[in-house]
């Protein structure tokens, strides 16, 4: 969360000294130098946001088989039980919000984008 509110920062000050067509002209041009598909800064900010919130999707997968693995293991044991409990409902919580986040950047994302 910190990193997707840093890199807003950085674009949003960017865009703001540099204006934002002088800008979207500078990332075109250093992609046709580099070899790259041109794209402008809103979608280039919104792939970095997804690919973040992709990456926090992969933790919960990770989370959700770790306190599974955990729940399955403690033989009975209700203090480790509660653990895994706790951590497959704060999982969960999380979920919903990168789901939500998820959500609401793509439809900036598509509300913002530049038609030909």
């Amino acid at each position: 969360m910190a990193l997707c509110l840093t890199i807003l920062f950085f674009a949003q000050a960017a865009s703001a000294t540099l204006q934002l067509g002088n800008s979207t002209e500078f990332i075109n041009s250093t992609a046709n130098q580099a070899g790259l598909q041109q794209s402008d800064l809103v979608s280039f900010i919104a792939t970095i946001i997804q690919a973040v919130l992709g990456l926090v999707g992969i933790i919960f997968l990770v989370l959700i088989i770790y306190s599974g693995i955990r729940w399955m293991t403690s033989a009975g044991n209700e203090k480790q039980v509660e653990g895994a409990k706790k951590i497959i409902s704060g999982a969960i919580i999380g979920l919903l919000i990168i789901v939500a986040a998820y959500s609401i950047t793509y439809f900036i994302a598509a509300a913002l984008e530049v038609k030909p």
